[in-house]
């Protein structure tokens, strides 16, 4: 239905039982449904959050601010992230060979999940800026319940 900026404040509407998915409105008037890896949202803030079909207090919805680095950001696929554990280099393939470096990722930042290799070696993935390539599985901590979900691709 739309894009949020970086660093635009937005009204926090309802969530997903889980906390994945923000019910949202933005500057604009736009209400839609945003994955929270894009949102910068203080746990004291999540919790004031309604669960999406269950009944509010009639306390005011909070805010939270959109934290994509490239300016804009639509509502990415799925669920399934990890955090970088250890910064590294971004691979077009799931092997180290010097020639195939696409970019990077730091320490402490939250990607999301595409693919991994049968042997669980590389995992496919897209950074919080963007970019998509293949990164070593020592560089991520993984929750091993998610780590069984995410399907084995190229």
């Amino acid at each position: 239905v739309g894009t949020i900026n970086a660093n635009e404040t937005v009204q926090l509407l309802s969530k997903t039982a889980d906390g994945v998915w923000y019910k949202i409105t933005d500057e604009r008037g736009t209400t839609g449904w945003v994955y929270n890896n894009l949102l910068r949202v203080s746990p004291d803030v999540a919790a004031q959050v309604p669960v999406e079909g269950q009944e509010q207090s009639g306390a005011a919805a909070p805010n939270a601010t959109a934290v994509p680095a490239d300016g804009t950001a639509t509502a990415a696929p799925g669920g399934l992230t990890a955090t970088v554990f250890n910064g590294g280099r971004i691979r077009s393939a799931p092997n180290a060979n010097a020639n195939n470096q696409v970019g990077t990722i730091n320490a402490g930042e939250t990607v999301q999940l595409l693919a991994k290799t049968a042997n669980g070696q590389w995992y496919k993935i897209t950074d919080q800026r963007g970019m998509t390539g293949w990164v070593s599985a020592t560089l991520l901590r993984i929750d091993a319940g998610t780590a069984a979900q995410v399907p084995v691709g190229s």
